[in-house]
């Protein structure tokens, strides 16, 4: 299963929100969002880069997704399943199945400050 990297850099807090920007490689950046074709299992690896506020790690629940709407505290089921943190909370490794159809995936990078970052995921 292939691995990719994104680069997640924190910019500014606003509210409970870290406003972060993302960075994949390229062939998985579309429109400003993560993109995954949809055929593709893969694992997911944030990377949390320097930047404000720091320190900032990720938290031990830290990844949730929804389908449809913003995502919830649940359990991360399959497709997106597994979530890892490892290096003290600077990375994030996630496991995704592949998808039989387009589909859009709203997610959340929860922080150990108690604030989350909400990019998405377009699988096409």
């Amino acid at each position: 299963m292939a691995t990719v990297q994104i680069g997640v850099t924190p910019l500014f807090k606003q509210g409970r929100q870290i406003i972060c920007e993302i960075d994949p490689p390229p062939g998985n950046h579309k429109g400003g969002m993560l993109h995954i074709g949809k055929g593709n299992a893969c694992t997911l690896q944030f990377d949390l880069q320097a930047g404000t506020p720091n320190p900032l790690a990720f938290d031990g629940d830290p990844f949730w997704w929804e389908s449809d709407d913003c995502p919830r505290n649940q359990n991360c089921p399959a497709p997106y399943s597994n979530p890892r943190v490892t290096n003290k909370g600077a990375t994030l490794t996630v496991d995704v199945a592949a998808v039989p159809t387009d589909s859009a995936v709203h997610y959340r990078l929860n922080f150990d400050n108690g604030c989350y970052f909400d990019p998405i995921i377009i699988r096409d």
